[in-house]
């Protein structure tokens, strides 16, 4: 790189930029903030430099401030790329001006990569010098304009991860004038790499009103051409919007694309003189990119209708409190008066028309809203427009959960509709009814998030789960509907249950039965909803259990247990919390409660709190007593809860007896969290669990070199003129080495059989990696594609990790660890751009990972399983499923799980993680699968997986043979009619057992069976 300092005449100040050498494609590259704030003259502007940005503010008493600076210049130039960070209000116009004499104005910049085709453009004046200047204007009545992060600036001959647009009249390049019906628009994107995707979608805007318009019926895709160059021709024609040209309406094109985490931009140097009989479709001056104006046009069109929350009242359970948005005091209005935030760049947070809940109000424990809509109304969805993508410097993620309930009387309320935030491990679940997937990528949007309610309502319940603390909305809509679909008022078919907006609310997560196991010790969750709000926080507050005689609190020791009377019957009152200020916890975990005698027949137990001056919200569950029977440990499948730290089995009474009665056969350890104080402790923990015979598992995400490092760290991807906390796929330095030993230690310190990695880290960096210098110079040099380089990098790192285990095996004179890697699977073999099962399989892990976080969808664990023995053809594949992450759900679907897994090839099964275990029911129904199958390990280990099915084609069937024996599990989890014949594979049938019931079938070659519906039957079958 040369450097190019240049005198300023006209300000005496200096600069210094870095130039491309002359046979370069750059002309040169220059962060905002080289030479600092000094380097640039302003006129009612404010600068001042934020990290590797240059922030920039109007000021003065004008509506309009600008700065400058002077460029090299020469005739190769023809595009210039500048790129923003975050701007906070795009009703501010920010642009770009070239200010040599006959120059004028490139075009309005927005958050991202903005390209400005510079051939039209005038370059008179100073000899080799580029003015370039920007300007802000900020609307009437505002005191000083928003701020804009300036972060760098590239002219070349060809843009990088740049687009263009080109003007052809006659199928020839016309530099400037009026684009009109009958030419053509060619529009190009440059990647800087390969892309994983052949099509990218394009959207364009006319300028400066930000005018959402057409060219013509075709739709605007870019396409792979070659070269990493995507580019549509799109022919105008009479669909155009109209957009006519004159004197005082001059309009521009403008188009975006996002690629990965970037939002390109270009911006046509012609005007649009579109004279055409259709108006906009959609309103101007909405958004303030088009990113911005996709989500706006999702509310539109989500909100169609009648809005029967339009105008109402709503009751918040926690007050929402930031002060810029409470202000004024309209936070009870706000959601409901059908105005969206005049925050055109989506920073709700500072708009009054919005509600807020920020760090400390408890947004993530839960918060209630509750809407009268005067009369009983068929409702068809509710709409929430909410904030999320975590713009820089924020916590501010989109919700993990949304409950909507129904009532008809303002008393009992019916769940109607829920929707869980996914992981990106499980992206792809997301279908926005039970679950949903959204990017969050350093960039503030609101989406509208549509739940189906179908039911008759006067009164509904809306409740959200902050993923933090921060939440932002600025509007609800419930929209009314018909009684026609069959489906309509299904809720009313649930549990009715209260629903409240004030007051502390406490009871099992499980909120159907309170579980407990004959003679096995098993943790229950109680959840607390603490609502009080102001000073009511600061009174002292005790939780109380009420359970009947003979069933007991064993851990942890309550603060107090006294005799009382309920009901006639004998019952003991547990204080299990007791503080003297400030909001409960959200949960209490880890309570053991054993049955020590029989106790009353359809006795309940009952759970509040106390508090002076709160009125008690009781809540009741009946008990259910459950017991599994015994059963052998297994020894060839494997079954554990892979998640779940060393102090949970510490706590845990008769851990390795009750561990063993509920059918685990290994222990976890998390030694990348174990210190000098508590590794002993852990490693007397796991050496015990060994000698009776436990394996230990280890569970290990080598990406802690990313903890601790400043921004400027080597580990993260080094692009020019960023910053970032990406890290990057082909760094091996010293910190990487570092990372090695620290896993090696690791796995010198917990000796463990198995090891699971849980790596994901590598998703940004690996989308970047065209950008990334390392990167770019290790994938030329490796002479390969894109894809198949990170896919090289991926087996570089696996390699490396898997090589501490040999060492720890060689050094220990012991077996290498079994490993495998979370989500990695055969059936979907690329992940994160980075790791391909195909090539990762068997060398450096021996099964297949899905994840199966389905909520309960049994259905989804046997297509998967399936899929997965399909490919591999054997039973290398053990899943992650879960009892309650994504959508809690009813325990006994455990059973189904973990049968589905099994009987489809799986060698095991694990689970994330131990707190979605928050009933004692969870692990009976894992129990309860092992104990049916224990009996027939070998059969599953070395059986086959067949193809066959029954009579009915609506229910699923699993069936594994090993010779004349054959299990056979079939589930009706579509709720279809209740009878199936099943033909079985074999010359004659001696023996058929009913697992589940234990009680002898008549054998038959043919087996009529019924299955109830959402039910399952499993059999053993000998010939």
């Amino acid at each position: 790189m040369l450097c190019l300092v240049i005198l300023c005449l006209a300000g005496a100040w200096l600069t210094t930029i870095a130039m491309a050498a002359p046979d370069g494609n750059e002309l040169f590259n220059t962060n905002f903030t080289d030479g600092g704030t000094d380097a640039w003259k302003v006129e009612d502007f404010s600068l001042s430099l934020n990290g590797d940005k240059l922030r920039g503010q109007q000021v003065g008493t004008v509506t309009w401030g600008k700065f400058w600076r002077y460029f090299p210049y020469n005739q190769d130039y023809r595009y210039l790329q500048i790129t923003l960070g975050s701007i906070e209000d795009t009703s501010n116009d920010i642009s770009a001006i070239n200010t040599n004499t006959g120059g004028y104005g490139l075009g309005r910049l927005f958050t991202g990569i903005n390209t400005f085709d510079l051939k039209a453009q005038k370059f008179t004046g100073q000899t080799g010098i580029f003015a370039l200047c920007f300007m802000q204007v900020r609307p009437a009545g505002t005191p000083t304009g928003s701020w804009a992060d300036y972060k760098n600036i590239v002219a070349s001959k060809i843009p990088v991860n740049g687009l263009t647009i080109t003007l052809l009249k006659n199928n020839v390049e016309v530099i400037d004038g009026q684009a009109q019906v009958g030419d053509k628009i060619q529009f190009r994107y440059y990647a800087p790499g390969p892309l994983s995707s052949k099509e990218l979608e394009l959207k364009i805007m006319a300028l400066p009103k930000m005018q959402e318009i057409s060219l013509s019926n075709q739709k605007l895709i870019l396409k792979d051409e070659g070269n990493n160059v995507y580019s549509a021709t799109i022919a105008i024609d009479e669909n155009a919007t109209n957009c006519p040209f004159t004197a005082e309406s001059k309009t521009f094109l403008s188009g975006m694309v996002k690629v990965n985490n970037d939002f390109v931009y270009g911006t046509a140097p012609f005007y649009l003189d579109l004279k055409t009989k259709n108006a906009p479709a959609y309103s101007t001056q909405l958004a303030g990119t088009p990113f911005i104006l996709e989500f706006r046009k999702k509310w539109v069109a989500a909100v169609k209708g009648v809005n029967l929350a339009q105008g109402k009242k709503v009751v918040f359970s926690r007050k929402p409190t930031y002060p810029l948005t409470a202000k004024g005091e309209t936070d009870e209005w706000d959601l409901t008066d059908g105005v969206l935030s005049n925050n055109l760049q989506e920073h709700i947070w500072f708009n009054s028309e919005a509600v807020g809940w920020y760090l400390s109000d408890g947004a993530e424990e839960g918060v209630n809203v509750l809407i009268d809509l005067g009369k009983a109304e068929e409702v068809k969805k509710l709409v929430f427009r909410c904030l999320g993508g975590i713009p820089p410097g924020t916590d501010m993620a989109f919700p993990r959960q949304f409950d909507v309930y129904v009532s008809r009387d303002g008393e009992t309320f019916y769940p109607a509709a829920s929707m869980m935030k996914l992981q990106p491990g499980e992206r792809n679940f997301s279908d926005f009814k039970k679950n949903y997937y959204l990017e969050e990528q350093n960039i503030a949007y609101v989406y509208p998030f549509e739940l189906d309610v179908n039911a008759e309502a006067r009164y509904v319940g809306f409740t959200f789960y902050g993923t933090t603390g921060s939440v932002f909305a600025d509007e609800l809509a419930v929209i009314q509907g018909k009684s026609e679909a069959s489906s309509f008022n299904k809720a009313y078919n649930n549990a009715g249950e209260k629903f409240y907006t004030s007051g502390i609310v406490v009871k099992p997560r499980s909120n159907t039965t309170l579980g407990l196991i004959e003679g096995i010790s098993a943790p229950t969750t109680i959840q607390i909803n603490d609502m009080r709000n102001g000073k009511e926080k600061e009174r002292a507050t005790q939780i109380v259990m009420e359970l009947p005689a003979g069933i007991n609190l064993v851990k942890p020791v309550p603060v107090s247990v006294t005799p009382v009377r309920r009901n006639g019957l004998e019952y003991n009152k547990f204080v299990i919390q007791k503080n003297s200020a400030g909001v409960c916890k959200n949960a209490v975990n880890n309570l053991f409660i054993e049955k020590e005698k029989n106790s009353a027949p359809n006795a309940k137990a009952y759970f509040y709190a106390e508090c002076e001056g709160i009125p008690v919200i009781e809540s009741s569950l009946p008990i259910t007593i459950v017991k599994v029977p015994e059963f052998s440990p297994l020894k060839r499948l494997h079954s554990s809860l892979a998640w779940m730290g060393e102090d949970y089995g510490l706590n845990w009474p008769d851990f390795f007896v009750n561990w063993r009665k509920l059918g685990f056969n290994a222990v976890s350890s998390f030694p990348r969290y174990w210190s000098d104080a508590t590794k002993d402790k852990y490693q007397q923990f796991l050496a015990e669990a060994k000698k009776l015979s436990f394996k230990v598992l280890m569970n290990e995400s080598p990406d802690r070199m990313a903890e601790g490092a400043k921004d400027d760290s080597e580990v993260f991807s080094q692009i020019p003129g960023e910053k970032n906390r990406n890290l990057c796929p082909s760094y091996r330095g010293a910190e990487y080495q570092k990372e090695m030993a620290r896993i090696y230690k690791n796995i010198s310190n917990a000796k463990p059989d198995y090891i699971f990695w849980d790596v994901e880290c590598y998703y940004n960096g690996a989308s970047e990696a065209a950008r990334c210098i390392r990167c770019s110079q290790a994938w030329k040099e490796s002479g390969k594609d894109m894809g198949a380089f990170l896919k090289d990098l991926g087996v570089g790192f696996n390699g490396d990790l898997y090589r501490q285990a040999e060492r720890y095996a060689e050094e220990n004179n012991v077996k290498i660890p079994i490993v495998a890697s979370y989500d990695r699977h055969a059936s979907i073999p690329v992940y994160d751009f980075i790791d391909d099962f195909n090539l990762l399989y068997p060398r450096y892990f021996k099964y297949s990972q899905p994840s199966l976080y389905v909520s309960g969808n049994s259905q989804n664990v046997h297509d998967a399983i399936r899929a997965e023995y399909r490919i591999l053809k054997n039973h290398d594949i053990l899943p992650w499923l879960s009892a309650g992450t994504y959508g809690e759900f009813e325990p006994y679907k455990i059973e189904q799980m973990v049968l589905e897994s099994f009987l489809n090839g799986a060698t095991g099964v694990t689970y994330y993680w131990y707190a979605d275990f928050d009933s004692a029911l969870d692990y009976y129904y894992h129990a309860k699968a092992i104990a049916e199958i224990a009996p027939y390990e070998d059969l599953i280990a070395d059986g086959v997986v067949l193809e066959d099915k029954g009579s009915n084609d609506k229910m699923t069937y699993s069936v594994v043979r090993k010779g004349e024996e054959m299990l056979l599990l079939v589930g009706n989890y579509s709720r279809t009619g209740e009878e199936t014949t099943f033909i079985v594979p074999f010359a004659k049938v001696k023996q058929v057992k009913d697992l589940r019931s234990g009680q002898e079938i008549k054998p038959a070659q043919e087996l009529k069976l019924k299955v109830p519906k959402g039910d399952i039957v499993l059999l053993w079958i000998k010939g």
